[in-house]
């Protein structure tokens, strides 16, 4: 009979009141910035969980499990702490998802009048299929049981509001605060937070304010995106309208949190299902824990093969679990004289855990509750029941444990599962060694350092992680590509450019968007891709700032190596290093793997004397004249002509021409004119012969006894015969042009020795000469210019120094065993960390990474290894962890359909970051960046004919796997064609027939 009227009242109880939202909320108010206060005075924090910096495996986990327990053991011996470890993903907010972490590239290309919105476009579409929603956090309460009872005892004494102070039934208690729980909580908090950076979790509390929305877009997953926040103590008050004239004082005071969290009303729809808002939920407890235990990620490659649902997971974790089974033991007991079969097991677990606890192992009081949900529609009901039923089949393959959905209250069920609003749950308890609930919490999210970024890379399980180059966050900017043949190298080259060109630093501090300043040494057609889809997207009167050139060993692609900054007679201080550095490699006998000794000191000193012996500012300088000859220069006649300038033929030094075009405003003339007043490489052949060269060097001789001089004049008459490149003054004028590409492969031959390494290093070292040479400037170097040029200089470099700069050394394997071009690239990587440079070597080999260039590196992108020895040798020089190199090893095998998989390792202020990435691109993107051959002339092709942005859209539509590589073959084959002239006509009609296809 009691029982009876028992369960009435409560049946009565729950129909009356828990169909109310109100009544599922333990919050009263908050204190502090990041307190919570219940109302019961308990206190809770919320902690967002971003993820681990590190892969974690077996082993891995293994440590953190190990470690997270006896952290965590400190507090749950006893009562009187609980942990709620909150997890969910919902793949149905992946397209919203995916368009807000695309916004802040899309922002940037429109600031920069880039026309990218079908790129755009085609991401939120396409990575929306492989992203998907996720969230954790931790919320850590604290409660008066871990007061002794005479700590209880005075802590109530701050719970007395003054007698002066009215009733506020309506509004928020400030008086439910005890300052001794609060320094009990924030101990705790803080410490959990601590222990959870220690294993290179990301981690952080939660302001009070953005807490609340946490907890509030747990209950509405519509509001996920809200810029909503609640009105808390501290916050001014918006009076409200008395429900009674009593003296209630509520109206004056800040809204009760539940009036504020639920926007939205529920009720119950069935047993298993109730609705609120917007959404119908089904909730799910595990009512027997696994039998053995299994990590997180088990269950979660389980609910992705059943084809992903939105779920949510909530872990209840409490302190003295076995105090809790007391009344079991005794009825177990009791049930053995009569049942001894059935409850044997449970005698003899209790007794297991209870032995564990004498050897010191924390047992805790373990409640996990799901649910999942689905928006109101048709079939909404019938959907909910499909997608619970198949998270019941995950959830119980995962250890082999049991679980139940009727729980009485499917509201409240389903509220169970909630993020933070109490420390309840109605599923029921089990005892659980710490260690063994450690296991089963997700450890293994990947965590990006970046909030949000240009590109977006993700993780093997839909993860985003966005990437943002030029951060803060990074100390400096080397990075070290590794990757086999046809690993996706050339498309992540790209993608990491168009990334930088999208960046939020393309905002100047001044508040100016300009693009940034890339340059790219390429051997090959990989970078035309990203130059051709900026040159598209750029408006007609900027196309000029996006270039590609394929330099040819002619006279129309002159760089004379000696040029120097405007105005200046000599080379600063890094352009002499350079300098130095290509004259030592063109002054190496190519069949020897250094320099003769004695070269480089002798190489500084006859640059010194060519620009002291071609300056006009030297005593003993005989500058270059000015010679008349019609028709030679017409800019620099028809300068002279307008602006009136005196000449005296073969009197008037060019230095004198430069500094009167430059007072007359004309930058460009001036830097004409200065081509052909600094000394050629020809120039040396003489100097060589300077007295105070052959003082000094004289005696100098090689290995094989030739004269040192004799030896070097040798070798730079021999280059100005075979390279009239670097021969000649400059003729190769990239104008404004922000965005190059130098393809190399025409003067860069083939070869591991001899002259092919010897002029493929030269060549390297002049494209990055025209290329970033002026990346390494700095305020501090104005000091060096003539007065009337610094004010030029100075506002160049200030400009300069805000841009973004990126220098990308692709193939460098060609070059890596030259000493110099070695030595000249690890000057680049040290300065450049100090003046915001960003630079990117990409090779294929192992051994052109010397240690010295991976300890300066602050990034590895490794896209595979060939053997297992070259992994083996990857992972110890890259530092690897164990998983890490497990996944070199198994994981890159290449690209496929849903991306390129590469290992990443960053060097971050934080600490080191190592993830296994998937670059995944939609068709249009694929196109733009595609480096085939036969693909790269359909594009061009269609390009031509009907735009860029149009051409990609056909481009996509009809070869949606990025490459038309199949369909060229099967043609050929059709045709028996081998030819290049049939392919050329193939290739013709496969572009015909795109743009008639439409």
């Amino acid at each position: 009979m009691f029982t009876k009227i028992f369960t009435t009242l409560a049946t009565d109880f729950q129909q009356k009141f828990k169909q109310s939202l109100n009544a599922h909320c333990f919050l009263e108010t908050a204190t502090g910035e990041n307190i919570l206060v219940a109302k019961d005075g308990s206190l809770a924090s919320v902690i967002k969980i971003d993820g681990i910096k590190k892969m974690v495996g077996p082993p891995e986990l293994e440590k953190i499990v190990d470690s997270m327990g006896k952290h965590l053991g400190r507090h749950f011996k006893n009562q009187g702490h609980a942990l709620q470890v909150w997890f969910a993903r919902d793949p149905d907010l992946s397209e919203q998802l995916t368009a807000d972490l695309c916004m802040p590239a899309k922002r940037a290309a429109d600031r920069l009048s880039l026309d990218l919105d079908d790129v755009f476009e085609e991401r939120r579409q396409h990575l929306s299929k492989f992203l998907k929603y996720e969230a954790m956090y931790f919320v850590v309460w604290t409660r008066w049981s871990v007061l002794t009872k005479r700590e209880r005892s005075n802590a109530m004494k701050d719970l007395r509001p003054p007698q002066w102070i009215p009733s506020f039934a309506d509004a928020q208690d400030p008086f439910r605060v005890s300052r001794a729980l609060i320094e009990r909580h924030r101990a705790f908090a803080r410490s959990v937070v601590s222990d959870l950076k220690q294993e290179n979790i990301r981690a952080h509390l939660m302001q009070n304010k953005p807490a609340i929305a946490a907890i509030r877009s747990s209950v509405y997953p519509e509001f996920s995106n809200s810029t909503w926040q609640p009105s808390l103590p501290g916050d001014p008050i918006s009076v409200r309208q008395p429900e009674d004239h009593g003296e209630d004082a509520s109206h004056f005071l800040w809204s009760r949190i539940e009036d504020q969290i639920f926007a939205k009303e529920a009720e119950i729809i069935n047993p298993r299902m109730a609705r609120i808002g917007g959404y119908y939920y089904s909730c799910l407890d595990m009512s027997v824990g696994p039998q053995h235990v299994e990590p997180f990620s088990k269950l979660l490659d389980r609910i992705i093969d059943l084809d992903e649902i939105p779920w949510r997971v909530s872990y209840l974790i409490e302190g003295g679990g076995l105090q809790y089974s007391g009344t079991k033991r005794f009825l177990t007991s009791l049930f053995q004289l009569t049942n001894k079969d059935n409850n044997l097991p449970i005698r003899t677990a209790l007794e297991d855990l209870k032995d564990e606890e004498l050897d010191g192992q924390t047992i805790g009081r373990l409640r996990i509750s799901f649910s999942t949900w689905a928006p109101v529609g048709e079939n909404a009901i019938r959907k909910v029941e499909e997608r619970v039923s198949r998270l019941q089949q995950a959830v119980e393959s995962w250890g082999q444990c049991l679980t139940t959905s009727l729980v009485g209250d499917p509201l409240e069920g389903v509220m169970s599962s909630a993020l933070g609003l109490d420390v309840a749950s109605t599923a029921p308890p089990g005892a659980a060694p710490l260690p063994d609930a450690m296991k089963m919490l997700p450890w293994d999210r990947d965590a990006s350092p970046f909030e949000q970024g240009s590109v977006l890379f993700r993780t093997e399980d839909g993860r985003p992680w966005p990437f943002q180059p030029g951060s803060s966050k990074q100390s400096s900017y080397f990075d070290i590509i590794f990757a086999q043949p046809r690993r996706g190298k050339s498309v992540l080259l790209n993608t990491c450019s168009l990334s930088m060109i999208l960046s939020s630093a393309t905002m100047t501090t001044s508040g100016l968007a300009e693009l940034p300043r890339i340059s790219i040494v390429d051997i090959g057609v990989t970078s035309e891709g990203v130059i051709s889809l900026i040159k598209g997207a750029l408006p007609p009167h900027l196309k000029h700032q996006a270039v590609f050139h394929r330099l040819s060993n002619t006279p129309k692609y002159a760089i004379n190596p000696f040029g120097t900054q405007l105005g200046m007679r000599k080379p600063l201080p890094l352009e002499k290093t350079f300098l130095s550095n290509f004259l030592t490699i063109l002054c190496t006998d190519p069949n020897q793997k250094t320099a003769p000794a004695g070269v480089t000191g002798l190489l500084l000193n006859v640059i010194d004397v060519a620009y002291a012996q071609t300056s006009d500012k030297e005593n003993s300088g005989v500058p270059k004249v000015y010679n008349f000859n019609p028709g030679a220069w017409p800019e620099i006649e028809d300068g002279i002509k307008r602006h009136n300038i005196a000449v005296q033929d073969a009197i008037t030094p060019w230095w004198q021409l430069v500094d009167e075009f430059f007072k007359r405003g004309e930058i460009h003339l001036a830097t004409m004119a200065q081509s052909f007043a600094v000394p050629v490489l020809d120039d040396l052949t003489k100097f060589l012969s300077d007295p105070t060269i052959v003082t000094t060097f004289g005696t100098a001789k090689t290995e094989n006894g030739e004269p040192l001089i004799a030896a070097c004049t040798r070798a730079i008459s021999t280059a100005i015969r075979e390279f009239p490149i670097f021969s000649r003054p400059t003729r190769f004028d990239l104008g404004d042009a922000r965005i190059i590409a130098i393809d190399l492969d025409e003067v860069a031959p083939n070869g591991e020795e001899g002259p092919a390494v010897r002029q493929t290093s030269l060549m390297y070292m002049l494209a990055r000469y025209v290329l970033g040479r002026d990346f390494f400037l700095t305020k501090h170097t104005t000091r060096e210019f003539d007065p009337i040029y610094q004010p030029y200089h100075e506002e160049r470099i200030r400009k300069l120094n805000e841009t973004p700069k990126r220098l990308v050394y692709d193939e460098w394997h060609r070059v890596s065993k030259v000493p110099s071009a070695n030595t000249q690239l690890l000057q680049d990587v040290r300065e450049g960390a100090k003046k915001n440079v960003h630079i990117a070597v990409a090779s294929q080999l192992i051994s052109d990474f010397s240690n010295e260039l991976v300890n300066l590196a602050s990034g590895y992108w490794i896209l595979g290894a060939a053997t297992d020895t070259e992994a083996d040798e990857l992972a110890k020089k890259f530092g690897l962890s164990e998983t890490g190199s497990w996944t070199l090893r198994n994981k890159l095998r290449g690209p496929g359909p849903k991306g390129a998989p590469f290992l990443m390792v960053l060097d971050m202020k934080e600490g080191k970051h190592e993830h296994l990435l998937y670059n995944t691109l939609g068709p249009a993107e694929m196109w733009a960046f595609s480096t085939t051959a036969d693909d790269v002339a359909i594009r061009q092709k269609l390009y031509d004919k009907v735009g860029a942005r149009e051409a990609r859209r056909l481009l996509a539509k009809n070869f949606p796997e990025g490459s038309a590589k199949k369909a060229v073959e099967q043609l050929l084959h059709e045709a028996s064609a081998t030819s290049e002239l049939a392919k050329g006509g193939i290739l013709d009609q496969i572009a015909e027939q795109i743009i008639q296809n439409g």
